[in-house]
């Protein structure tokens, strides 16, 4: 019986705190220029986007980043990471950021209630030397494609794609691993897709 009259009220707590976080995503996007951003991702394959974090969750997140990852592996050939499941509430805050919120919203072009969270990983980049820049190896050094979305895939709606997300928390120090894109490639990818789907139509 106490669950049931708890109920209602736990309820219309959610809802204002939906209602107070609908606020703070508009608040957040009213700072935006998202069709901008949204007509970059079509065009050119990627966006940058500003001040998605304030400075303190950077700082907060960068920590806890320190924490679980292993030490002592600067010069580690490529990149030291952690994917799903981390621990701590940290992941949360940073993807319930209402900046966030608001361009993910914008990119996927559905409703908030229908993003869905495809990975979380925490990555801490380290030095490549020079001679081994593009040797195989179990996380790529080269140039890569990280997946191929068929044309069914990419007109469904809502899209049954996923958009890739780089939160940089700290400085990127020349040769400590930072990621190059190549503009526009993303429409040969997609044209070769098209052209080999089993729904498309080869030209």
């Amino acid at each position: 019986a106490r669950s049931v009259a708890r109920h209602p009220v736990s309820a219309a707590m959610a809802a204002q705190e939906d209602a107070a976080l609908d606020l703070q995503i508009a608040a957040a996007a009213a700072g935006l220029d998202l069709q901008r951003h949204v007509a970059e991702v079509e065009t050119v394959g990627y966006t940058i986007v500003p001040d998605v974090f304030p400075l303190d969750l950077c700082r907060r997140a960068a920590a806890h980043m320190d924490e679980v990852l292993p030490q002592g592996q600067e010069t580690h050939y490529g990149p030291v990471a952690r994917s799903h499941p981390i621990p701590g509430s940290v992941m949360g805050d940073l993807f319930s950021a209402p900046r966030l919120l608001a361009v993910a919203s914008a990119l996927a072009r559905a409703p908030r209630s229908e993003l869905r969270l495809f990975e979380q990983v925490l990555i801490r980049t380290a030095r490549v030397p020079d001679d081994k820049m593009g040797e195989p190896g179990p996380t790529a050094r080269g140039w890569h494609l990280d997946d191929v979305f068929a044309p069914e895939q990419f007109n469904a709606t809502p899209r049954e794609t996923y958009q890739q997300m780089f939160a940089v928390l700290r400085d990127i120090e020349p040769g400590a691993g930072g990621t190059m894109v190549v503009p526009s490639s993303h429409q040969r990818v997609m044209a070769a897709a098209k052209e080999h789907s089993r729904g498309g139509v080869p030209h």
